[in-house]
């Protein structure tokens, strides 16, 4: 109420700045409120109140451009996708002719459902996107451990947003950006399959691997990646431990071939994406090109008080510690995994 209240009337440089003080001192006691309330009291039904109470302070601030009536956000990209949606819209572009279709194919859906203009609808899909990142890292947490206390820890550090550093990933219109939020709704789907392949989860994964390829190709390849890893590691252990039928039943192995057999259909013919892997291919052996620049930067931040660590601490201190206590914790895991020598576990 507070921030809708308080519309915006011209162009602001910094919406925090240009947001009520009250609004963030509501903002901080319903967070502190949510971390006191979901990790102290006893009840489940009211560790979910103080759970659902963070989600919803965090969501209301990631819709501020909405609440406070803005018109557009974000410059160069998000001006690009923009306009990609108004001819996606009404036919006037086909879906294939764009690298990731998905959010302005969804923008034009949204659209011509409620009548909004595209502009607005736009912000609302930025939403959207940032609240399945919110509801799903918790629930990916809560299927890897079978922990709801770590569900919790889980559902605090997504309200961190951490993959959004304003330099790949930003909290505006960028498929990278959405489909780095949408990432751990696809991880939910294959971690469910994993520990018990059904019928429905595989035409479940049948159906968003395409999507999640059509939403941001080079993040479908990260995926990719990680998927076939797992799926490799699934099948060697296998066979190391002596394979049978029922074994042969649950590797995902069909699932992540399709996904990849799309993937490949779908980048066949993007040179910008042979491109983009070529580029990063290349970095091992560019060493002194990238050290060249990187002297360059480091010299023009010192001729303006600045240095490339504070820079670097003032982007990354958050996601820093949150690497090095992931580290840590798989030390831990490991470690009571050597003394339990309890490798695998089958789904019954």
């Amino acid at each position: 109420v507070v921030a809708y209240n308080d519309p915006v009337t011209g162009y602001e440089l910094n919406i925090y700045a240009g947001t009520p003080l009250a609004f963030w001192g509501l903002v901080s006691l319903a967070v502190l409120l949510a971390v006191l309330v979901t990790f102290a009291a006893s009840k489940p039904h009211v560790r979910a109140a103080g759970g659902f109470l963070g989600l919803l302070a965090m969501t209301v601030t990631v819709s501020l451009p909405i609440f406070r009536g803005y018109h557009y956000v974000g410059d160069a990209d998000p001006l690009s996708h923009l306009g990609t949606a108004k001819v996606i819209s009404p036919g006037e572009m086909s879906m294939t002719a764009s690298r990731y279709p998905v959010v302005h194919t969804l923008g034009g859906a949204l659209h011509t459902m409620t009548g909004l203009s595209l502009r607005h609808v736009m912000l609302v899909t930025v939403v959207v996107f940032l609240l399945c990142f919110f509801v799903f890292v918790p629930l990916v947490v809560r299927e890897l451990t079978g922990d709801t206390w770590m569900a919790y820890v889980g559902l605090f550090s997504g309200l961190l947003l951490l993959p959004i550093n304003h330099l790949g990933s930003h909290q505006y219109i960028f498929p990278t950006s959405q489909a780095i939020m949408f990432a751990p709704a696809f991880l939910l789907v294959f971690f469910l399959l994993f520990h018990q392949r059904t019928a429905r989860l595989s035409a479940l994964f049948l159906v968003i691997a395409p999507a999640f390829v059509m939403l941001h190709p080079q993040q479908a390849a990260n995926l990719l990646l990680f998927f076939g890893v797992i799926v490799a590691g699934q099948i060697g252990y296998d066979f190391w431990r002596g394979t049978d039928f029922e074994q042969w039943r649950r590797w995902l192995l069909p699932e992540v071939a399709f996904f990849g057999t799309v993937f490949m259909l779908w980048v066949a013919n993007m040179e910008v994406f042979w491109n983009s892997l070529e580029t990063v291919a290349m970095i091992p052996f560019q060493a002194n090109t990238v050290g060249g620049k990187a002297a360059t930067r480091t010299g023009s931040l010192e001729l303006v008080g600045g240095s490339l660590l504070g820079i670097f601490l003032k982007l990354f201190s958050v996601q820093l510690f949150f690497v090095l206590l992931t580290v840590l914790l798989l030390l831990l895991a490991l470690n009571r995994v050597r003394k339990e020598r309890h490798w695998y576990t089958r789904a019954t």
